[in-house]
């Protein structure tokens, strides 16, 4: 089984495939599921913060179920400058790893 960690960077690699258009992804470490926060010029502006969550899918290599925030980089300023922020049990962005590949 791999880590939250590899699934994390195996999801981001195919959501980059999927949306060309994503600027950046962000990893937040927890134990039993992955949580990805990604940052995205093809998504519009909400200016709420609204988690999609997926559930594993081991036979195609994703072992943990999953948690995606989009975000337009508008909303990441705004996350960044306290007007928005992330469900309580994420912690704040400094708590994230970026993922850049």
């Amino acid at each position: 089984m791999n880590s939250t960690y590899d699934t994390a960077r195996r999801l981001a690699r195919l959501h980059r495939v999927e949306d060309p258009d994503t600027r950046q992804v962000y990893f937040f470490d927890a134990p039993n599921e992955v949580r990805l926060l990604e940052i995205s010029d093809a998504v519009g502006y909400t200016g709420e913060v609204l988690p999609f969550r997926f559930g594993a899918r081991p036979d195609v290599g994703i072992d943990y179920p999953s948690v995606v925030i989009l975000l337009t980089p508008q909303e990441l300023d705004e996350l960044r400058d306290g007007t928005l922020s992330l469900p309580d049990a994420w912690g704040d962005l400094d708590a994230s790893r970026l993922l850049d590949e």
